[in-house]
């Protein structure tokens, strides 16, 4: 079963968003991103929640996809 994200206002101009920032496409500074924690030993970051072994390998992931750019 998947759930769609429910939109919400964006805190720039108040148009519908579904993004996790909270800010719309035009609006979302280029610092923002989705927050990362850590809840009931599961880490949760843009709505997704992964097992601390699941975050290693995305994390290791994206730092790769980085160096090959």
């Amino acid at each position: 079963m998947v759930r769609k994200r429910k939109s919400v206002h964006c805190i720039g101009c108040s148009r519908p968003t579904k993004s996790v920032t909270r800010y719309c496409k035009d609006c979302r500074p280029a610092a923002a991103h989705p927050y990362v924690q850590q809840v009931d030993n599961m880490i949760t970051f843009g709505g997704l929640t992964f097992t601390p072994e699941q975050a290693r390998h995305l994390a290791d992931a994206i730092h790769d996809t980085i160096e090959e750019a």
